[in-house]
C-alpha cells in the first residue's frame, strides 16, 4: 500500500467572485483533520498557508495540544496532532513528501468541477492500494484551488 499524504491548501483559492485570495486557518482544519489522518494512518498532513501571521496561529495552536497543557488533558490530540507540519506552499509540501520517500508524489487535488483530467475514486483507490508512489492528496478551501 502506498503512503498517503493530506494537505489542506489555503493559497492560492478562489472566493465566490473567482478571485484567488488566501483563506484564514481554523481550529477545525487543525483538530479535526488531524484526527482524521491519524485515524486513517496518513503520515503527514500539511496546513499550506503562506502568510507567517497564518503559520503563528497554527504553531501556538499545536504548540498548546502537544507540549503545553493540552498534552496532559487529552493525551490522544497531541498523538494526532504530531501528523500536522506547516508548510507555505503545494510546491514545499510535495519537495517534503519527496524528501521522506525518496521520490515526488502522485499529486491528486479534489474540486467540485469536472475537469478533462478528472480521476475517479476508483483510480485514486488503486493508486493507493498499488503501493507504487506515495500519493499527495490535496484539499481547497473558500470556492477551491486555483486552476
Amino acid at each position: 500500500m502506498a503512503n498517503l499524504y493530506l494537505g489542506l491548501v489555503h493559497y492560492p483559492i478562489y472566493n465566490k467572485n473567482m478571485q484567488v485570495i488566501a483563506t484564514a486557518v481554523t481550529n477545525f482544519d487543525i483538530h479535526d483533520i488531524s484526527r482524521t489522518a491519524r485515524t486513517y494512518d496518513v503520515k503527514k498532513y500539511f496546513l499550506i498557508h503562506p502568510l507567517e501571521v497564518q503559520a503563528e496561529i497554527i504553531k501556538r495552536i499545536t504548540d498548546y495540544w502537544q507540549h503545553g497543557y493540552g498534552k496532559t488533558y487529552n493525551p490522544d490530540r497531541s498523538n494526532a496532532l504530531e501528523r500536522v507540519t506547516y508548510t507555505s506552499s503545494i510546491e514545499s509540501a510535495i519537495a517534503a513528501v519527496t524528501e521522506i520517500e525518496g521520490q515526488a508524489p502522485v499529486t491528486i487535488t479534489t474540486d467540485a468541477r469536472t475537469y478533462p483530467n478528472t480521476v475517479t475514486y476508483g483510480f485514486v483507490r488503486k493508486l493507493l492500494h498499488s503501493g507504487d508512489k506515495p500519493l499527495l492528496l490535496l484539499f481547497g478551501t473558500g470556492f477551491g484551488m486555483e486552476q
